[in-house]
């Protein structure tokens, strides 16, 4: 961690330069005057307190900062919790997308504000799917062109969920374009090549490669390596072909680590039974009578 340079022991050196300086200015500016070191003392006076009252400011504004930064870590798991609750199998997705965009993105020379929003993005990229009524979310087949259109809706409202939360307009601005295409054949904006946020081309990739490779309600997953085929065929059409490039370097080392990652947290009691209440306000439906 780096340590702060204005640390008690450099304000106690800090102060007692300036009250040296000011007297030997002043000294200078009016010589033979031995009222001069009479001075001293509140020019002393004045520039430790200056000196308290910015390390103060700099503490509460650390402070802020450390708060600020608490709670937006919290928004960001509460609101992958709730896509965990809608569909279970996104929270292993989801982290996994995470450790894969990341690491690719630090190895293109991705750093700070940028990198720490393409985290959040990669976490939060499927925000949008929680406003999707359930019979479209949980759709075991084909979707119909009408249920489609539903669909490509979602990253739209996830910008729009993420704006509305105050998340750095970064954010907002990759989830927005998680589905734009290379070849500016993708949604909603149809957006092409470099236009594409970086951050939006590497978390297009590695979320293809993903879901390719994991089980889904309407398919089974493929090996992995053939997964990162079907990834590299799409290059130059879908996806960015250095992003493809790297990720078909990378991704036994990366799937290595990411299973070596801690287990994630527990979600949500969705399977909990809970005993007490008799019935609901409105009461239970009435059972089919059976007929004799």
């Amino acid at each position: 961690m780096r340590r702060d340079f204005w640390t008690p022991r450099a304000g106690a050196y800090v102060c007692l330069l300036g009250s040296f300086l000011a007297w030997s200015i002043w000294s200078a500016v009016a010589p033979g005057r031995p009222y001069s070191l009479a001075l001293a003392p509140p020019l002393f006076y004045a520039i430790c307190r200056s000196y308290r009252m910015y390390v103060r400011r700099c503490e509460e504004g650390r402070l802020n900062r450390d708060e600020i930064e608490t709670l937006h870590s919290g928004t960001i798991e509460a609101l992958s919790l709730a896509l965990h609750a809608k569909d279970p199998e996104t929270r292993g997705h989801l982290g996994r997308v995470r450790v894969y965009a990341v690491e690719l993105a630090r190895e293109m020379g991705v750093r700070g504000r940028e990198l720490e929003c393409l985290q959040a993005a990669a976490l939060l990229h499927d925000i949008g799917k929680l406003a999707l009524p359930e019979r479209i979310a949980s759709k075991p087949g084909k979707l119909t062109p009408d249920e489609f259109e539903k669909v490509k809706a979602h990253p739209l409202v996830g910008a729009e969920i993420l704006e509305r939360a105050g998340f750095d307009p970064m954010v907002p601005a990759i989830v927005r374009a998680h589905h734009e295409r290379w070849d500016g054949s993708g949604y909603p904006d149809g957006l092409g090549g470099n236009r594409i946020p970086l951050g939006a081309r590497i978390l297009s990739a590695v979320d293809a490669l993903d879901a390719l490779s994991s089980d889904r309600r309407y398919r089974k997953a493929l090996p992995l390596e053939e997964a990162m085929r079907e990834v590299a065929i799409r290059a130059g059409a879908s996806f960015d072909p250095d992003v493809v490039d790297l990720l078909a370097r990378r991704y036994e080392e990366l799937e290595r680590k990411v299973a070596r990652q801690a287990p994630p947290c527990a979600g949500l009691s969705l399977d909990v039974r809970v005993d007490r209440a008799a019935e609901p306000a409105a009461g239970f439906e009435a059972a089919p009578s059976r007929q004799t």
